[in-house]
């Protein structure tokens, strides 16, 4: 039985044998078949320098999809190629001004507490975080600039109407402490030094252009508060504030709120604009303001349209300045325009915001300076 096993493996003959194998028999003879070993043999092990490429590659695919998954999605990179959608949604004109922004509020905004949350450190504050902070400024811009409902930004990007809230408080105070730190009034030989010319030959002296400008609010239940909100001009309950602007054109004064039953003359004593006033300045206003009197005590000029006397009509003289003093004063309405265009403010507010309406009617005015000069 023993003799009759067949032999599966086929031995090469001794190197002394003088018979010769041909090649093509000899190499079939010779090889192990996998089964027969047992042993599997696999791809050849790249090197390390294909293995760097191929990791390379696959960076690169990620980035792209991140790119692509940020392009995607409501926030600041989706629109850092769309100048006119950025400056729908933010006021800036371009994303190079508000990355620049960005960066001048970045210091302040690393150590950003946030409204409603336990004191934590400044090391924990960017873990907890759920937006990076140029979204963060960017939601609270949409808010402002786009008047987007807490709701609707909550659904665009994700988050609770409850930590949408937060965030905008936290960036809304953080801006009016920190914008409001940069001294905006400029010195006498600034303001003259940039004064239009035609301007610089008519009204040399005046340092400021002011007016009043009013926002809705809702109606309290309170009677005593409803008649101190109530404004006659209006005919409605309203937040009463005085702006000013240098002669060339950026707001250079923001008061306060006041309630809308205040009058001008009486806003503009208790502003404080007349303690920043130098004798020998001059104010440019409307016809609502006067205030001569109180201006005399500190020697400081008034510019107001001429008011028709007995006489009946203007004598040519008054009729010029007239004109000029319109021509000139009209641009403080066009700040105060522009601070409106923030939507925020183009509908009736709520009793819910009043304890932040006034940080929210600063921080708006001093957002309107980073916009192109009105002049």
């Amino acid at each position: 039985m023993h003799g009759s096993t067949r032999r599966t493996l086929v031995r090469r003959p001794a190197a002394s044998s003088s018979a010769a194998v041909p090649v093509s028999e000899s190499s079939s003879a010779d090889t192990i078949s996998a089964e027969e070993t047992g042993v599997e043999y696999g791809p050849p092990v790249p090197s390390t320098l294909e293995l760097l490429k191929v990791l390379a590659d696959r960076q690169e695919e990620l980035d792209a999809a991140r790119s692509q998954l940020a392009m995607s999605r409501f926030g600041l990179q989706r629109y850092s190629t769309d100048s006119d959608k950025l400056y729908f949604y933010t006021g800036f004109k371009n994303y190079s001004v508000l990355t620049s922004f960005i960066d001048f509020l970045s210091p302040a905004a690393q150590q950003m507490a946030y409204p409603y949350c336990k004191r934590v450190t400044a090391t924990s504050l960017s873990s907890r975080r759920v937006l990076p902070l140029g979204d963060e400024l960017f939601l609270t811009l949409c808010r402002l600039r786009a008047g987007l409902l807490e709701e609707d930004i909550a659904d665009r990007f994700n988050l609770s109407v409850a930590t949408v809230s937060r965030i905008f408080l936290a960036w809304i105070n953080l801006m009016y402490v920190v914008l409001g730190s940069v001294p905006i009034w400029p010195s006498k030989k600034c303001v003259s030094e940039h004064m239009p010319p035609r301007m610089k030959q008519l009204f040399p002296s005046v340092r400021v252009i002011i007016d009043c400008t009013e926002i809705f609010t809702q109606k309290p239940s309170s009677l005593l508060t409803n008649s101190q909100l109530f404004s006659n001009y209006k005919s409605h309950t309203t937040f009463k504030a005085l702006i000013g602007i240098a002669p060339h054109g950026p707001i250079t004064f923001v008061s306060n709120l006041y309630t809308g039953s205040i009058s001008d003359v009486e806003l503009t004593k208790v502003c404080g604009l007349l303690e920043l006033l130098e004798p020998g300045d001059c104010v440019m206003a409307d016809k609502g303001f006067t205030i001569q009197k109180i201006l005399d005590e500190r020697g400081v000029g008034l510019a107001i349209p001429h008011f028709l006397t007995a006489r009946g009509k203007f004598t040519s003289r008054e009729i010029a300045e007239n004109d000029a003093i319109t021509t000139y004063r009209v641009h403080v309405e066009r700040a105060i325009r522009r601070v409106k265009e923030n939507r925020i403010f183009q509908g009736i507010i709520p009793l819910s915001m009043i304890g932040s309406i006034n940080q929210i009617w600063t921080v708006c005015c001093l957002l309107a300076n980073f916009r192109p000069p009105l002049m």
